[in-house]
């Protein structure tokens, strides 16, 4: 129930924002994409409502009637004739009628299309900044929330938890650590100390809820992370003093969690 009205009242907020101007209208798009309420909640009013596709009409109804420039380069240039190419694809593919290709061609051209109006829209510095903090915090809401609790309740314990965005734990735990940076990102660049440390909380959760996963595509990742940071970093020192402690508690991690096994 709690749930329910939390999302409720988020959808509330959404709709609010979306009277503001088409940017708005997107913004509350990429939430719903990133956020799944309708995987969050024990209910299907959100799917039975269709609140996605009707978001989604409304971007693209009000980016119309909003007078907004077109900007077109040679990168939309090739994610259109990408979309066009697939297109033809599926209208020639040999498996029809048995197997549908029109799911998959549908989602990937409602991918395209939020990317070609982020192009149009995303034109300030705080507008990209607005648009990774809605996508960030989306991700990572139940991620951070699922990696605190793991670290205080069941610390060395396994988190398998797939995610209906990110898929099984190889894609959790690269989702995950793909967020660090962001969120870090975010937190140096923060004007409010409160926001400051509300990023680094999430970071730190994000952190973890990989960990936890014990994935072989996460380590990998996170050796990748770790290298990257240490190469691009100017205080060299302390890169080096996190990166150890980060390894050192996973290698104490798996250690605990081999020793409950045996």
């Amino acid at each position: 129930m709690l749930r329910n009205i939390f999302v409720a009242g988020l959808f509330l907020i959404g709709i609010r924002y979306s009277l503001k101007g088409a940017f708005y209208t997107l913004l509350f798009y990429l939430w719903i994409a990133y956020f799944r309420p309708d995987y969050w909640i024990y209910s299907d009013w959100v799917t039975r409502l269709n609140l996605s596709f009707l978001v989604g009409a409304a971007v693209v109804v009000s980016t119309i009637l909003s007078g907004e420039r077109f900007r077109f380069g040679f990168a939309q240039l090739l994610m259109v004739l990408f979309l066009i190419h697939s297109l033809i694809s599926a209208l020639n593919c040999p498996a029809l009628p048995a197997f549908s290709p029109w799911p998959s061609w549908t989602d990937f051209a409602r991918k395209v299309t939020v990317g070609l109006l982020l192009v149009v829209f995303v034109t300030t510095e705080e507008r990209l900044r607005m648009v990774f903090v809605l996508i960030c915090v989306s991700l990572a809401f139940e991620g951070a929330k699922q990696g605190w609790a793991q670290l205080v309740l069941n610390p060395g314990g396994v988190n398998s938890n797939p995610s209906p965005f990110l898929g099984d734990n190889n894609g959790v735990a690269v989702g995950m650590l793909m967020l660090v940076p962001i969120l870090t990102a975010l937190a140096a660049t923060s004007k409010w100390r409160l926001e400051k440390y509300f990023c680094y909380f999430l970071v730190v959760g994000v952190l973890y809820r990989a960990i936890s996963t014990y994935s072989r595509g996460g380590f990998l990742a996170m050796i990748g992370l770790g290298l990257h940071y240490l190469l691009r970093t100017k205080r060299k020192l302390r890169a080096i003093l996190a990166v150890g402690l980060i390894a050192e508690s996973f290698l104490l991690l798996c250690s605990s969690r081999r020793g409950l096994r045996g």
